[in-house]
């Protein structure tokens, strides 16, 4: 009688677990169908019949299968607990999001398509588990795990899918790393054993022949500038500012009337990078010419940069030139190192905007303060070379809305470009004071940003910057023009990292052996012998990571996790296809290469 009972507890327990089971594989194959429908509708469909298939059946697999290991779980725990404990469990865990919520940064907030997904899945939960599943159990569950792992073991052949998935899958992009990683430690990130040493150094095709690049005006960008020395040099650096959202880079949206204009008789660098994802590593790199690993600064956040870098304001006060800032952002504060050399250090703007509100802009009150100080200078006969530089913050997060300027819509894209287009506008102001100055043949100036920024689905659903190396983090505008310089296009890479060297060669000064990067304007030949690198050392929102491009590759390297990507920025922009595997030769090249950059370790 007692083995009777037992059996019927055994069966009875199994049959609720079973449905438990059985309710979550439905779930999962809701959300999973979901998500990867997502996926392919945003970025405009997979590139094949068979990699749309792969894509439906890793979602469908991956989301399956976690479905039903937490039903499982779930079931097992539900089993042992009292109801008055869930209870207490409910009602510490809703407490819990709830505060977690209202304390978390509104960029790291819960996105909707998490929501939406969860809703859907527990929706068909809900609806699926008081079914009468008793009689198929035995026959249903194993066949939808067997087709759940099939799905998983089909989608995995396609490396579109993984990446897609893994850059922005909501539930898929763990199970997806979680997957890869074993595989991709010793794959991806291991040289082929056919590849020749040799070919270590040997140089990647670039985008386009330099010779032959021709800009909109019908300039040729020659391989080599003489550089004449300007009297003054206007160094603008715009926060978040990435490339594709500047007319001159091609941007549909009219965001930089006054930057297009001023691009049309500038030398305008297709391919130009910051150094870091992130303002406390990228700024010290533009300032000490030197990659963000190799700068000596102390291991806080944000860093101090030690005196022992060749500074910028030094080597121009060395020369002779007067080195003045106008700054919008709190990293600026001299506590960190970077106003060594400078004789004024303006952070007027920075103190007001520690917190951005809708009545503390930057733009506006920055140029006012540079188009004093530079009026200051012109009118006085003895002064000597200038240097100024301004910062402006307003791209950067949080964006909020400015009286008379162009309104692009309400989502948090049409924002960002809102911000530029008011950041435009006040630049703009500057630009026409230099065109209308007595000095103007003598006056340099050079437009850029410290990096870019994440939008988005639309950018491997990153938002925000400081978290990927992926160009729509480090792509940014560079644009110079001044004395001895001719406009045109460079399409082969440059950075940040080249603006210290190219700013003291301007002014007369002699190569530094300290910098790592290039001038710019007189030695652009040199364009073509290197690799550039960009670093995202620590944080302050991802793991640590490495790129470095080579003409049209482009290899991002994860330092802790072992994983590798490599892409053909010609034929993928968007950085989707990992061709790690395909061009294993490239990629053991660009490897190598990184390997190579880190084995020399910091210099100072």
């Amino acid at each position: 009688m007692r083995s009777d009972n037992a059996q019927r507890r055994v069966r009875a327990n199994l049959g609720s677990r079973g449905r438990f089971c059985v309710a979550g594989v439905a779930a999962g194959v809701a959300m999973g169908c979901a998500e990867g429908l997502r996926l392919l509708l945003i970025d405009g469909g997979a590139t094949s019949v068979v990699s749309a298939t792969s894509h439906l059946a890793l979602s469908v697999g991956l989301l399956a299968l976690g479905s039903l290991v937490v039903c499982f779980a779930l079931s097992w725990v539900v089993s042992r607990l009292s109801a008055r404990v869930w209870y207490i469990l409910g009602s510490l865990a809703v407490m819990g999001l709830a505060v977690a919520e209202a304390l978390r940064p509104e960029e790291f907030r819960l996105p909707w398509g998490h929501i939406l997904l969860v809703v859907l899945g527990v929706g068909i939960f809900v609806a699926t588990i008081s079914w009468p599943w008793q009689r198929v159990l035995p026959a249903l569950l194993p066949a939808a795990v067997t087709l759940s792992l099939g799905a998983v073991v089909f989608g995995a052949t396609s490396e579109e899918a993984c990446d897609r998935f893994e850059d922005r899958g909501l539930l898929t992009a763990p199970l997806v790393s979680l997957a890869r990683h074993g595989f991709e430690r010793s794959a991806d990130t291991s040289a082929p054993a056919s590849s020749p040493a040799g070919d270590f150094n040997a140089k990647a095709p670039s985008r386009k022949d330099p010779k032959k690049e021709v800009s909109s005006l019908g300039v040729s960008a020659p391989l080599r500038q003489i550089s004449a020395t300007p009297r003054a040099v206007i160094l603008i650096t715009i926060d978040s500012l990435r490339a594709d959202h500047v007319g001159a880079y091609g941007y549909r949206r009219n965001t930089t009337p006054a930057i297009d204009r001023f691009a049309k008789s500038a030398l305008r660098f297709e391919s130009a990078y910051a150094q870091a994802p992130h303002t406390w590593r990228s700024i010290p790199s533009l300032v000490t010419g030197r990659y963000p690993s190799h700068v000596a600064m102390s291991r806080a956040r944000p860093p101090v940069v030690y005196e022992n870098n060749p500074m910028l304001g030094v080597e121009l006060t060395r020369l002779g030139v007067t080195p003045e800032a106008v700054l919008t952002h709190w990293l600026f504060d001299p506590k960190y190192g970077l106003a060594r050399g400078f004789a004024h250090w303006n952070l007027d703007v920075a103190t007001r905007n520690r917190a951005k509100t809708a009545s503390q802009p930057t733009a506006g009150r920055a140029i006012d303060i540079a188009l004093a100080r530079f009026a200051r200078w012109e009118t006085d006969a003895n002064a000597r070379p200038l240097f100024l530089w301004v910062h402006i913050y307003d791209p950067h997060a949080h964006w909020i809305r400015h009286a008379g300027i162009r309104s692009f819509g309400d989502e948090p894209k049409d924002l960002y470009d809102h911000e530029i287009a008011y950041s435009d506008h006040h630049v703009g102001r500057l630009l026409d004071r230099l065109r209308a100055s007595r000095q103007a043949r003598d006056i340099g100036v050079i437009i850029t940003s410290d990096h870019g920024e994440g939008l988005g689905d639309g950018d491997h659903g990153v938002w925000y910057h400081g978290q990927a190396l992926f160009d729509h983090q480090i792509r940014v505008p560079l644009l110079i023009a001044g004395p001895g310089v001719t406009p045109g296009v460079e399409s082969r890479p440059a950075g940040l990292i080249d603006l210290a060297p190219t700013i003291v060669s301007w002014f007369g000064g002699a190569p530094i052996a300290a910098h790592e990067g290039v001038d710019l304007i007189s030695r652009r030949e040199a364009l073509g012998d290197r690799r550039l690198y960009s670093e995202l050392l620590t944080g302050p929102n991802s793991e640590p990571m490495q790129a470095v491009i080579d003409g049209r590759w482009k290899l991002i390297r994860w330092s802790k996790l072992g994983r590798a990507r490599l892409y053909n920025l010609d034929a993928d922009p968007r950085e989707w296809r990992n061709r790690a595997r395909r061009d294993a030769d490239v990629h053991a090249r660009l490897d190598a290469a990184l390997s190579a950059f880190n084995e020399a370790g910091q210099a100072y």
